[in-house]
This record gives C-alpha cells, structure tokens and sequence, in this order.
C-alpha cells in the first residue's frame, strides 16, 4: 500500500459514520482510555505557512445551503443527544488571530514515504495522549451533494441518519493534510477523529451549542506524539475499498481497528 499510489477511482459521498464509533463510546464509558477534554477550545483563525493560496482557510467549518432545517438542528442543537454520550465543553470557545501553535504543514521529503513530494501535517511540541490537536473543517454539506461526489477529503459527520458530511477539497485547515498510517508507520495511527459538542457566540451573542469534528492524540498512546512527528490517521477500510485498494493498499487493515469509513485523502495539494 502506499499514498502515492492513485485511487483507481474516486468514492461518492456517502456519509457513513460506522456502528463501530458508539461501540467505541460504551466501552470508553467501562474505563478504556478516553480523550481528554480541555477546560476551554482555542480556535486560531491564521492561515499557517504553507497554506495554499487557492484555498480558502476556515476556522470553522461553512454551512452549505443544501443543510436543511432538521440538520442545522443537529449542527447546533437546543439540547444536548445522550446516546451515546458526547463530549463536552461547557466553556465558551476563545478564538485567537494566530497560526496553530502545535502544528506545521511540511513538505513530505523523504523518498519511501507514500505521500513523498507532497505534504504532512507534523508536530511542532510533544502532544500527550488524548490531546486536541485541532478541529476538521470544511463545507459542511447535506448528503448526498454533487459537487462534493467526487471529493477525496468529505468526512462523514454526526449520525448515520444525519446524513451530513464536511468537505475539506476546496476550503478548510490544516487537518486535510493529514496522511494515513499505512506505508509510514506500522504501529497504526496516532491520532483520531472524535466530535464534541461546545459553545459559541451566536445571533445576538446568544451563548449555543456546536458540534464539532476533532483531532485527537489518539486514546491510551502511551508515548504520545513526539516533537517533529507525523500526525497520522486510519482512513478505515471504506475509503479504501471505495478506491479498489481493499483494507488500506497493500497492507489490511488491523482486525481491531477502529475502521470509521472514507475520510480524507491521499492526493495533497503539492
């Protein structure tokens, strides 16, 4: 398997968010490790180096037109779900006019990578297991949309029957550089998509609730991510099987893998 490898052909949106992610959810609730939750979520609003000129940068994710009532409900609800429970944060988000400070995007250069001469997205510190690195964001869009039919960065988002996905191909942050694990790094990913739910200035300044795609240092990841390490994720074994490539490539895909369905992309803006 390897990132450099081109999909043989492109999946369609279809946002699937697996069954898999409330199992994971009950068995964190038995004591298996957890995220963990800041007391208070930075969203930094610069674009970092190495941002593509072409590209919008979002902060946050823009709502489509296409969303209809019931999911902008969902996206920023009056009440909380509790099933399964969500993570919260119950203070306010803070935005600060600065780049990230724990990430960088970077050239790949090393020839064996599978992303080589395109782009990762590294450390710039020790992040310790468990850590918000930062949020997916993109065009949050109701499925399915035609425009986003033949993305490589669409990212299934809340319920299977929420039928909501976010766009990074043309607008979004540093998450949409993210590579997969396979071909880099046989230990698996180091980090995880996981939504929570905090709260932000809305009409009138209104305190709301939104709900949010994170990144996180991956749960119970005793040596973290180091300081000048590639953040890596699973796309999971949908997005590659979309793609002809079976679980991931040339190399399947753990058995005990968390397996989330077709996430971000392997072709990167060079």
């Amino acid at each position: 398997m390897g990132q450099s490898n081109k999909p043989s052909k492109r999946a369609k949106s279809k946002p699937d968010i697996a069954n898999k992610k409330q199992a994971q959810r009950k068995k964190n609730t038995k004591g298996s490790p957890t995220i963990s939750l800041p007391s208070r979520i930075t969203t930094y609003t610069l674009p970092p180096p190495n941002w593509p000129s072409s590209l919008p940068y979002l902060s946050t994710s823009h709502l489509d037109p296409s969303l209809t009532p019931s999911q902008h409900a969902l996206v920023h609800p009056l009440s909380l779900p509790q099933d399964p429970t969500p993570y919260v944060i119950q203070t306010a988000v803070t935005y600060s006019p600065t780049i990230n400070p724990l990430i960088t995007i970077t050239p790949i250069t090393d020839p064996s990578h599978p992303a080589y001469s395109q782009h990762g997205l590294f450390t710039t510190r020790f992040l310790p297991s468990g850590t918000h690195i930062l949020d997916y964001t993109g065009l949050l869009h109701s499925c399915p949309l035609p425009t986003c039919s033949a993305s490589d960065y669409d990212l299934a988002f809340l319920s299977r029957d929420a039928s909501i996905a976010i766009d990074g191909q043309s607008m979004g942050n540093e998450a949409r550089f993210i590579n997969d694990y396979h071909g880099v790094n046989d230990a698996g990913p180091n980090a995880i998509f996981e939504e929570y739910f905090v709260k932000v200035k809305g009409k009138g300044g209104k305190e709301v609730w939104q709900a949010r795609m994170g990144v996180w240092v991956k749960p119970g990841l005793e040596a973290g991510i180091g300081k000048g390490e590639e953040i890596l994720l699973s796309y999971g074994r949908g997005y590659w099987k979309a793609r002809g490539l079976g679980g991931g490539g040339d190399v399947a895909e753990p058995a005990d893998q968390d397996s989330q369905g077709k996430y971000l992309s392997q072709e990167k803006i060079r």
